[in-house]
């Protein structure tokens, strides 16, 4: 006889975020599956409620016990000629790359959507959601000071075993109830809050960045009147230095008079003639 319970397609919920499996475990959709995880998941929450273990050691001691299994079993194996530790075929083979990216994929939007609430919760735009956000913390804060952590984990698994079946069960009545209340909700919030939010100035993220970018530093006018007159310097106005270039040493007069020679001034000897020749320098 099977346990399996049918119900009429328009009262199937679904869950969101979960695979099929867990769906059918968490909705009993087999009576003998669920039955066996929820008390297997009770008798564990006692043992480490009862025990003065801590999880950490539990899960230790657990998995010590099942690596020096699996070690006596891979010896008795060789010795009498069977088969070894049946494992998964993901722990031998491991996980292809086109499972990998299918994983990747089926997350992406998930995470984008994470990452899109807490862009409106830190950008300040959205008041009503920081003021529920604020609000869902200050209850689990208070929440968390009448439980500790393990009995709070195992309320929730409480409620995933019987919230979603008593939605199911109940679908009409609570949509019904929720969009009364909704209706309600809405009402009341556009009468008497509304009008106090809207005085209350939105921050903008974006004013920042063109003030930024906009606000750019202009060369100076004199420092660009400055730059101008000297490039309309004529060439005139400068030395002439060809005779660098050619190889002769202008002839610079000097304080006894300009026929005595070229170079006079820079340590080089010379007759009137233009001619020179180096002069040794003690």
């Amino acid at each position: 006889m099977s346990t399996t319970t049918a119900y009429p397609t328009n009262k199937q919920v679904r869950l969101p975020g979960v695979g099929r499996e867990i769906e059918d475990v968490l909705l009993w959709r087999d009576v003998k599956v669920s039955a066996a995880a929820f008390v297997g998941l009770t008798l564990l929450y006692l043992l480490l409620e009862w025990s003065g273990y801590s999880l950490l050691t539990i899960v230790c001691n657990t998995l010590l016990a099942l690596v020096s299994g699996a070690f006596i079993w891979s010896y008795v194996a060789k010795f009498t000629g069977r088969s070894g530790v049946p494992l998964p075929r993901v722990v031998r083979e491991g996980v292809s790359e086109g499972h990998v990216k299918q994983f990747a994929q089926n997350f992406t939007a998930v995470i984008n959507k994470g990452l899109s609430f807490v862009n409106r919760l830190t950008s300040g735009e959205d008041v009503i959601l920081s003021v529920e956000v604020a609000g869902g913390l200050y209850v689990a804060a208070k929440i968390g000071n009448y439980f500790s952590s393990l009995g709070l984990l195992y309320t929730l698994v409480v409620l995933a075993f019987t919230v979603p079946k008593l939605y199911e069960l109940k679908k009409d009545d609570i949509d019904q109830a929720v969009s009364t209340a909704s209706y309600h909700g809405k009402k009341n919030y556009t009468q008497y809050v509304e009008p106090y939010v809207k005085k209350i100035p939105k921050a903008s993220t974006s004013s920042t960045t063109s003030a930024s970018t906009s606000t750019i530093p202009s060369k100076p006018a004199a420092f660009e009147s400055e730059a101008d007159s000297f490039q309309n310097v004529s060439k005139q106005d400068i030395p002439s230095l060809s005779g660098h270039q050619t190889g002769a040493i202008p002839n610079y007069p000097n304080q006894q008079g300009q026929g005595q020679g070229q170079g006079h001034g820079l340590g080089l000897g010379g007759d009137a003639s233009g001619s020179y020749a180096p002069k040794k320098v003690i």
